[in-house]
């Protein structure tokens, strides 16, 4: 959208990397842009890979891009210097997703 200063696109994938003795990972896919400064994202499945490189209880995820669940979300876009944010949850935020596998770990 002409005029955003957020330069987020449709179908970009946001991270978001959370928890507390564990490390969740969720992935949203921008669906539409609203006005200026929000988004609509939905949260997409993953690939989970375990192996024993990442150890016992832990691996690391992929993004599915267009599998997505759960309803839509608007999300205001956040920016500072480190680049564009979404508040995904009351105590987590979602990032550019780099291109590369997110790890997390899990309770038994």
């Amino acid at each position: 959208m002409a005029g955003n200063k957020h330069n987020v696109k449709v179908g970009d994938i946001f991270v978001s990397s959370w928890g507390y003795g564990q490390t969740n990972v969720d992935y949203y896919e921008v669906t539409n842009l609203i006005g200026k400064t929000m988004v609509e994202v939905r949260p997409i499945s993953t690939t989970r890979v375990d192996g024993e490189e990442n150890g016992w209880m832990s691996g690391a995820s992929v993004p599915k891009a267009g599998a997505f669940y759960g309803e839509k979300q608007r999300r205001r876009v956040l920016v500072d210097e480190s680049g564009p944010a979404l508040k995904v949850r009351s105590y987590a935020y979602a990032f550019p997703w780099n291109g590369k596998p997110n790890n997390w770990s899990r309770w038994a």
